[in-house]
């Protein structure tokens, strides 16, 4: 059983109890046959890791240019998987002098500046 919870504030490094039964709560509500299929489940016997994720407040990531030459791609939190790839055009576009693959409404939101 995998899966992943996440909380602002929580750098606790601790498998809980609570976290395997959120995730099969998520599991149950976004795949239920798929949890049906697992049947009865010993949770005291599950198993999995715990780390901390780099995140930042309405898990928006922070992407482009620091400086002259410099650029970021960090904060992805839970959501790498979804973001990772666009912020990489982003970055590749801003590097290059090319137009970004996003409106300026979204690069505004991603380099945090605040209108």
């Amino acid at each position: 059983m995998s899966g992943a919870t996440h909380a602002f504030n929580d750098e606790s490094l601790e498998l809980r109890t609570s976290d395997h039964l959120d995730n099969l709560a998520k599991l149950a509500a976004h795949a239920p046959a798929l949890r049906e299929s697992l049947g009865e489940i010993d949770i005291d016997k599950l198993v999995g890791r715990a780390g901390i994720r780099c995140s930042a407040p309405g898990a928006m990531p922070l992407v482009g240019q620091v400086q002259t030459d410099l650029f970021c791609s960090l904060a992805h939190g839970t959501r790498g998987l979804l973001t990772a790839g666009i912020a990489g055009e982003m970055i590749a576009a801003l590097a290059c002098g090319h137009m970004p693959p996003l409106p300026i409404s979204v690069q505004k939101a991603l380099s945090g500046w605040k209108s």
